[in-house]
């Protein structure tokens, strides 16, 4: 085989390359985030396998799941993470949730088949939002040891979100605290200081305290598919906002 012949025949093996389609490894990513987000509680997960999820689309989704599993430093509801994520990161995060949600069900885990089934048309936006602020805020309600948040100042107008977005988020963020809040009025020596010294530990939103804080009315709007919102619309209010301003005013009460 002549020179000119190997340089046309690499040539012409390098154009057939240049036209196979790339295989994206979205995916494959998303598998390997959900794994490492599954293992939340394990003692020897490795958060260096991060290092191998390299679609670009994904970069803000495994800085929020690093800081998820490591909670260092009180980033999680930093400006960092609680400013309006970009619709990417939304819908990764969703699936996460979704992988992990049915990684507790019977049978075989078929990840990419679980991908493929969730038809984001069908969602709105801000119930893709209401889910990242609920998960972040589950995993502040689920330590089992409360750290202590009495500095972070939640700054809703430095978020980019709309006022109902703000409901959203401040919604979503009292399963974080109030459980403890009204657990602390268990206890058999003044209840009503214990829960005054844990409420000096939790965020301020807009420099005032959860029990404090007004937020903006929820706009009315239709949802379609988890029941995210509407907990936020029901459950949440009646039973976290509701419930603990009942606590607040039962020890104004005291004196």
């Amino acid at each position: 085989m002549t020179n000119t012949t190997m340089a046309y025949t690499f040539l012409l093996l390098f154009c057939i390359g240049c036209n196979q389609p790339i295989v994206h490894s979205y995916d494959k990513d998303i598998e390997l985030l959900s794994t490492i987000y599954r293992g939340l509680h394990d003692p020897y997960k490795d958060v260096n396998q991060l290092d191998k999820v390299t679609s670009p689309e994904l970069q803000q989704t495994k800085a929020y799941v690093k800081e998820y599993l490591t909670h260092k430093e009180h980033k999680l509801i930093s400006t960092l993470f609680l400013k309006k994520p970009d619709l990417e990161t939304l819908k990764a995060v969703y699936l996460l949730r979704h992988i992990n949600w049915n990684s507790m069900t019977m049978g075989d885990l078929d990840v990419p088949t679980l991908i493929k089934g969730v038809e984001f048309e069908k969602y709105q936006e801000i119930e893709l939002l209401a889910t990242y602020y609920a998960q972040i805020f589950n995993r502040i309600g689920g330590e089992f040891k409360s750290q202590n948040y009495g500095q972070t100042n939640i700054e809703m107008n430095k978020l980019d979100l709309t006022n109902t977005e703000q409901a959203v988020l401040f919604y979503a963020s009292l399963p974080g605290f109030v459980p403890k809040y009204k657990l602390s009025m268990r206890s058999n020596s003044n209840p009503c200081q214990v829960a005054s010294n844990y409420l000096k530990t939790t965020p301020r939103y807009n420099g005032k305290s959860f029990l404090d804080y007004t937020p903006a009315q929820f706009k009315k709007f239709p949802y379609s598919s988890s029941l995210t919102i509407r907990d936020l619309f029901s459950n949440y209010f009646k039973k976290y906002h509701t419930e603990s301003q009942a606590v607040k005013e039962h020890c104004e009460s005291k004196g």
